[in-house]
């Protein structure tokens, strides 16, 4: 039997990738700059390349982009927060991925077709977890089963995919954005995202598990975009695990995200000019061992200069109990 006597953890992680570049994102509010580059290996793959981050603590990060990215970590941060009354040590961690290279946009549509599985697949994940983005399945389906997230258009390069793993490896998240061109005026595009993440907690045959209880993701566009429409509107109460579907028609092409919600609410944390943020949240409370997600859609307007590779970012909690 294990025993780990310590205080509950929380960790917070942003980055943006994209399916051709990535767009850095803003550090959350406070967080310092680091004083240098972490270092970080590319891989090229089949469709893209892997950029990989090693945390000396341990923690780990890998992004699938049509392009190598550069990672930038800030010194991890604690706090002593009340979780249910109870006084816990609180971390957090803030990583940004920023992009190499130059923007072509009529480079954009590339014949390849990489879904989210395929992506994951490649970042390593276990064909469990990544079955989900593309199905609901609990094999190891084929590399080219049809996307979960379903819509008209046509998609821009390969889905931005992240893998990150944390608390000494017992908690696993996954994140995927597939954006489409389903529009244009002239230089103009109008596209659309469909989102999803999971986060997985194993942490067995312990008396202080921890316990997965918060789970965020979105996607960010560079200046010279703007969200028009999104889905989930709203944060609801959920009393049991269900199936979730969530959808939209934008400049007449539909796109719509499926995906398993549990209690305790699920929906929309933020929305702004040029991002876009859902949040599944278990109110600090949540599986030692099993799995949450967020999933969502959205509209762009994408102006005649501006970069149409969204970033996606996400935030994930754990305490131990």
């Amino acid at each position: 039997m294990r025993i780990r006597l310590r205080p509950g953890t929380f960790a917070v992680v942003a980055l943006a990738v994209t399916g051709a570049t990535a767009a850095l994102l803003p550090a959350a509010a406070g967080a310092a700059r680091p004083a240098v580059t972490p270092a970080t290996t590319v891989t090229a793959v089949n469709g893209g390349y892997i950029t990989t981050y090693a945390a000396a603590n341990g923690d780990t990060m890998e992004v699938y982009a049509g392009a190598p990215v550069t990672v930038d970590a800030a010194a991890p941060t604690s706090e002593q927060v009340v979780v249910d009354g109870a006084t816990v040590t609180q971390l957090s961690a803030t990583v940004n991925i920023a992009p190499t290279g130059t923007l072509d946009k009529s480079a954009a549509l590339p014949p390849l077709t990489v879904s989210p599985y395929d992506a994951l697949i490649t970042l390593g994940a276990d064909p469990t977890d990544a079955a989900t983005f593309d199905g609901g399945g609990t094999g190891a389906p084929p590399a080219r089963v049809p996307l979960t997230n379903s819509g008209g258009g046509t998609q821009i390069g390969p889905p931005a995919c992240a893998k990150g793993t944390f608390d000494g490896g017992h908690l696993t998240v996954y994140g995927c954005d597939v954006t489409r061109r389903v529009g244009t005026s002239g230089a103009v595009w109008y596209l659309t995202d469909a989102a999803q993440s999971s986060a997985r907690m194993t942490d067995t045959g312990c008396v202080f598990c921890d316990h997965l209880t918060g789970l965020k993701f979105g996607v960010s566009y560079g200046s010279g975009n703007t969200v028009q429409s999104w889905k989930p509107a709203a944060t609801n109460d959920v009393g049991s695990c269900v199936s979730d579907t969530v959808s939209l028609a934008f400049h007449g092409v539909g796109v719509s995200e499926t995906a398993q919600q549990c209690p305790a609410t699920f929906g929309l944390f933020n929305i702004g000019t040029n991002f876009f943020s859902t949040k599944w949240d278990g109110q600090g409370h949540g599986p030692n061992n099993g799995a949450r997600a967020t999933h969502a859609v959205d509209g762009v307007y994408n102006g005649a200069s501006a970069n149409p590779y969204p970033g996606v970012f996400f935030t994930v909690w754990w305490t131990t109990t």
